[in-house]
């Protein structure tokens, strides 16, 4: 087994690249290291955030578990459940399903 037992990743920060944290000697360096880069950086995971009548679409970095990009739409009425999903591997990726879902929700909310 090499490192921890997941993989994870930064953004590189002028191409939004996704980029793996580098293995340590000590695997939970490398944990150590990933947690503090994405406390500094919260803000910058954010890909998107959208309101669409009662939903709302958000699409953040989570730079791990092989999930490095996920987009939830929650009903803000309900208890928030997630509506519908999608994951990305990419920025790019990601902007693309954030705006899919943002449209396909503003067709649904117009009737």
């Amino acid at each position: 087994m090499r490192g921890l037992w997941l993989e994870l990743y930064i953004l590189e920060w002028e191409t939004n690249k996704v980029i793996p944290v580098p293995e340590y000697a000590i695997p939970e360096t490398r944990f150590i290291e990933w947690a503090t880069w994405m406390h500094h950086n919260r803000d910058r995971c954010r890909v998107g955030y959208d309101t669409v009548g009662q939903y709302e679409v958000s699409t953040v970095f989570i730079g791990s578990w092989g999930n490095i990009f996920e987009t939830m739409v929650f009903d803000s009425l309900s208890t928030r459940h997630a509506l519908d999903q999608q994951r990305a591997a990419t920025w790019d990726e990601a902007v693309a399903n954030h705006t899919r879902l943002v449209n396909q929700y503003r067709v649904m909310v117009s009737g």
